[in-house]
């Protein structure tokens, strides 16, 4: 699922022409997986849909990628590395913390080795409606690509041939600093 239409694009950039249609829905469709990636989340396309989540960790909390949590389908508890599960209803032994949107142990800690707990869940934003700063980060991305500020750029004199070479890491600050605030970073 893509964060913006084309039209929506074009709208934002008073774009009229269709010369580039094709162009711009490639872009629009590379830059939401790149966005997704980098962000080690989805963020929009568990909204209506479930999302199921394996947590090996153990602890008193689960962290939940696709923040915030809108709702939990089911919580379950696996102590066979995950060929079996066995459900828990919500007070019995987890609660959502919806303040930290982490899922909590009520019963003295979750579960440990491979695929221990098992959430299913929805989460993330409203894909019609995606917050605005990380709309316009997908916006200005988009004509980052669109206008090949991302190649490398040449400059030459009599004298000197210089390239400058823009690695993937290196985004644009003001757009690196609004997907940071939007990545799942499990430490």
């Amino acid at each position: 699922m893509d964060f913006i239409t084309i039209d929506e694009y074009k709208a934002s950039q008073d774009i009229n022409s269709t010369n580039q249609d094709t162009l711009i829905s490639g872009i629009i469709t590379r830059v939401s997986a790149f966005i997704k990636n980098y962000c080690n989340r989805s963020l929009i396309d568990y909204y209506t849909s479930d999302k199921i989540e394996y947590w090996s960790a153990g602890g008193d909390i689960v962290l939940l990628k696709e923040a915030p949590v809108l709702s939990i389908t089911s919580v379950a508890f696996s102590y066979d590395y995950g060929a079996t599960y066995e459900t828990i209803t919500a007070g019995a032994g987890w609660a959502l913390d919806k303040e930290l949107d982490v899922l909590v142990s009520t019963y003295g800690g979750f579960p440990a080795g491979p695929n221990a707990v098992r959430v299913t869940y929805k989460g993330g934003y409203d894909p019609d409606a995606p917050p605005e700063d990380l709309k316009q980060a997908v916006i200005e991305l988009i004509t980052y690509y669109l206008k090949n500020e991302a190649t490398p750029k040449r400059s030459t004199t009599a004298t000197n041939l210089a390239i400058e070479y823009i690695t993937s890491s290196n985004l644009p600050a003001h757009i690196k600093r609004v997907l940071d605030n939007y990545r799942y970073v499990n430490t």
